[in-house]
């Protein structure tokens, strides 16, 4: 049943959403409550102060827009909450972090950036000021740098092709990058311009967990995870 309003207000405030996770990881989010439990994340780790901005798991649970948002008859409040938290993590939006000092311990989370992969496994992570413990079931693996990835599979990396490179990466994710590349080096297509047009394929044809979203048999979601093209996916 749709819930209609009359309309929005003259006076509202806005939340902060990522345009890479609007333009190229929404579109593939087929689950509503994991789509919706990532964009309250966004909405409330953007309103954070300080340096290492993070949401825990009392806030998300007492926060009732979140749980009315995904709240299902079948299960519990908790259950949905870790049901959409593991999708979030699975897909890699976020990190999830158990994180302890004397007085207790609590479930944090944390967007998946550059920046707190860095602080997570330097263990440089403070809390409220305080020194945390903490570890994560969250695998954070380094993927392979593109310009070396380019090098080892395509062949010599000019400053022509560098610049392509960077200009690639700021509108695809770095592993739909490695994954062209592979794809060219396994077609002996070793050459950018068979790359761009790969990556411009997946951007308006549909990509999703490695795959065309054509219904063909060559493009079986299998083909990028395993065999000849495992050495180039993320797993």
């Amino acid at each position: 049943m749709t819930k209609a309003v009359q309309g929005l207000p003259a006076r509202m405030d806005y939340s902060a959403i990522p345009n890479y996770y609007l333009n190229l990881v929404m579109p593939w989010v087929n689950d509503l409550e994991e789509l919706k439990l990532s964009l309250h994340i966004f909405r409330l780790i953007s309103r954070k102060k300080g340096g290492f901005q993070y949401t825990s798991r009392g806030e998300l649970l007492a926060d009732p827009a979140i749980i009315e948002s995904i709240a299902k008859k079948e299960c519990s409040a908790e259950e949905s909450l870790d049901r959409a938290i593991s999708m979030a993590v699975t897909r890699g939006i976020i990190i999830a972090l158990k994180a302890e000092d004397g007085s207790g311990s609590q479930e944090i989370y944390v967007l998946n950036t550059p920046a707190t992969r860095e602080a997570v496994e330097s263990g440089t992570i403070r809390i409220d000021n305080k020194k945390m413990n903490y570890h994560t079931s969250t695998i954070i693996e380094q993927m392979p740098d593109i310009f070396t990835c380019y090098e080892e599979n395509i062949g010599m990396l000019t400053p022509m092709i560098a610049d392509e490179l960077r200009l690639a990466e700021q509108s695809y994710p770095k592993q739909w990058i490695i994954q062209a590349i592979g794809e060219a080096a396994l077609n002996n297509k070793r050459n950018w311009r068979y790359i761009s047009r790969i990556l411009e394929r997946w951007l308006t044809e549909g990509k999703a967990n490695g795959t065309y979203q054509q219904n063909n048999p060559e493009d079986d979601p299998s083909k990028y995870t395993t065999g000849k093209y495992q050495r180039f996916v993320q797993r």
